[in-house]
């Protein structure tokens, strides 16, 4: 695997549970595009992102005193841990499937909460400065835990921290994959593939003199 430098950002959007397409417009989705970056100017910047269980369990075969063969397919439990410093409320309560109360302006968890399908994608920089995508391609939010605790001689800080369980996605089996941007693979590409549906911005136009 490539060398990786940090942790840019974190892209993600809510998919429709059949179709796998990601949701667009404000109302039903995460944006009009139905992609939200965490990133600096959203969340005040992603943390960490720790993405464990791919390795699949490894089961050893035994046979004339010996081990034979070994026993391995697909992946493990697949799960990421995310850590930033200030994402937004209302899409933390999306992406966990609270309910939003106009009234009270209150977040709300219950017995009929569930929490959409939606899709993930982490990015890092390798050593030759090119923009790394790790993405899980299916899966749910669970909602934040929260531990507060008392101010004394610093002020003790709490940060947002959400995991993320993945699933296969229907459409090709698929659960995680790593791409690297480069001359040939632009981001925008990258994008389609990950968030299935997405349609990247027109390029502006250059200005007149």
């Amino acid at each position: 695997m490539a060398e990786k430098y940090g942790f840019r950002k974190a892209i993600t959007a809510l998919i429709d549970k059949d179709t796998e397409t990601i949701i667009t417009g404000t109302e039903n989705g995460l944006s009009e595009n139905g992609l939200f970056t965490i990133d600096a100017s959203t969340s005040k910047g992603v943390i960490s992102g720790a993405i464990t269980g791919l390795a699949p369990t490894q089961t050893k075969v035994y046979g004339s005193d010996a081990v034979v063969d070994i026993i391995a397919q697909g992946t493990g439990a697949v799960s990421l841990t995310l850590a930033a410093n200030d994402i937004p409320m209302n899409i933390l309560g999306k992406l966990s499937g609270m309910d939003y109360d106009t009234t009270t302006g209150a977040y709300k968890l219950g017995k009929d909460s569930k929490p959409p399908f939606s899709v993930i994608d982490l990015v890092s920089t390798d050593g030759d400065k090119h923009p790394i995508h790790f993405a899980l391609y299916k899966g749910k939010f669970g909602p934040e835990e929260v531990s507060l605790n008392t101010n004394q001689d610093q002020v003790n800080r709490a940060t947002d921290s959400v995991t993320f369980s993945a699933v296969n996605r229907n459409s090709d089996g698929f659960v995680y994959a790593m791409y690297v941007e480069d001359e040939t693979h632009k981001e925008a590409d990258i994008l389609k593939d990950i968030f299935k549906g997405y349609t990247p911005a027109p390029a502006s136009a250059p200005a007149s003199k």
